[in-house]
C-alpha cells in the first residue's frame, strides 16, 4: 500500500496507528481449536488455514524451520506483484509482499537490502519495529532494543508490532483491509502469513494470529490493503494469493 510521504507516515504513527510500549493487552495466545491442523508443505516446512466459521475471516500461515532457506528482500525498480517477485528468481521456493512504500516505490522506513540501504526516510525507532532477515531472522522491537546496522545484509522497518514478548498488543483502531504478517516462535521457527479475502481491522488481525496455538514470540504487520499478496512454490503447497497491485519491494525464501 503506498504511502505518501514520510510526514503522513509519522503523523499517523503519532495519533496512534502504531504499537505504543504501554498500551499492553494482557491477553495471551489461546489454545488451537481441535479442528483445525497443520499441513505437511515439504522441506521442513507446513502450511496453516482457517476459514469461517473457525475464523473470523480466512488465514494461511506458513511455518518454516530457522535453518534451511536464505531470505531476503528483493527491491525492484520496475515493480512486480508477489508472484511476479517468485517467478523472477528461478531458485525461490515463496515469496510473501514486503513492507511500506511511497509513490516514487522506495520504501518509506529503513530498508536495507544486499548490504546498501535503499531511499533516505525511516520511521521513529520507538513507533516500528525491524525485520531482520540476514544474517539471521530476528524481529527487532526498537521501542526497547537498540537496532544497529552494522554487519546486516537484510533489514527493514515496519509496523505495528501485533505480538511481542509472547503478548498481544493493543493497536489503535484502523480501516478493515488484507493483512500480511512476520512472526517467530519460542523455538525459532520462521512464519509468514496473510488474511487475504475477508478485510480485517490490525487488532482483528492480532486477535486471529493469537488464535493459531503458536508460542508466538513476536510478531510483525508488514503492508497491507491491495498490496498483500503471497506465494509458494513448495513440494506440498503450490499456490498463489497474489498481491491485487503491483509492489516494489518482497520477502524471498531460497533453500540452501
Amino acid at each position: 500500500m503506498k504511502r505518501h510521504g514520510f510526514i503522513i507516515i509519522i503523523a499517523i504513527l503519532l495519533a496512534g496507528a502504531g504499537c505504543r510500549p504501554n498500551d499492553l493487552a494482557a491477553n495471551k495466545a489461546t489454545a488451537l481449536p481441535a479442528a483445525i491442523k497443520w499441513t505437511n508443505a515439504g522441506k521442513n516446512t507446513a502450511r496453516y488455514e482457517c476459514d469461517p466459521p473457525a475464523c473470523a475471516a480466512k488465514m494461511v500461515v506458513y511455518r518454516f524451520p530457522k535453518d534451511g532457506f536464505s531470505w531476503r528482500f528483493e527491491n525492484s525498480a520496475a515493480p512486480l506483484t508477489v508472484q511476479g517477485h517468485l517467478m523472477a528468481d528461478p531458485k525461490a521456493v515463496f515469496a510473501i509482499n514486503g513492507v511500506y512504500f511511497d509513490e516514487k516505490n522506495l520504501p518509506t522506513g529503513l530498508f536495507i537490502t544486499n548490504d546498501a540501504v535503499v531511499g533516505t526516510k525511516q520511521y521513529e525507532m520507538g513507533k516500528s519495529a525491524v525485520l531482520e532477515l540476514a544474517p539471521e531472522i530476528k524481529i527487532i522491537n526498537t521501542a526497547k532494543d537498540e537496532f544497529n546496522g552494522k554487519n546486516i545484509s537484510e533489514a527493514a522497518q515496519s509496523y505495528p508490532l501485533l505480538i511481542a514478548d509472547g503478548v498481544v498488543q493493543k493497536v489503535a483502531a484502523e480501516k478493515a483491509a488484507r493483512r500480511s504478517f512476520a512472526g517467530l516462535d519460542k523455538q525459532g521457527n520462521v512464519y509468514f502469513g496473510i488474511i487475504p479475502d475477508d478485510e480485517v481491522s490490525l487488532a482483528s488481525a492480532a486477535s486471529l494470529i493469537a488464535k493459531t496455538g503458536v508460542a508466538w514470540t513476536d510478531v510483525l504487520n508488514l503492508d497491507g490493503g491491495p498490496s498483500s499478496g503471497l506465494a509458494a512454490n513448495l513440494p506440498g503447497a503450490n499456490e498463489t494469493v497474489n498481491s491485487i497491485v503491483q509492489v516494489p519491494n518482497a520477502i524471498i525464501a531460497d533453500p540452501k
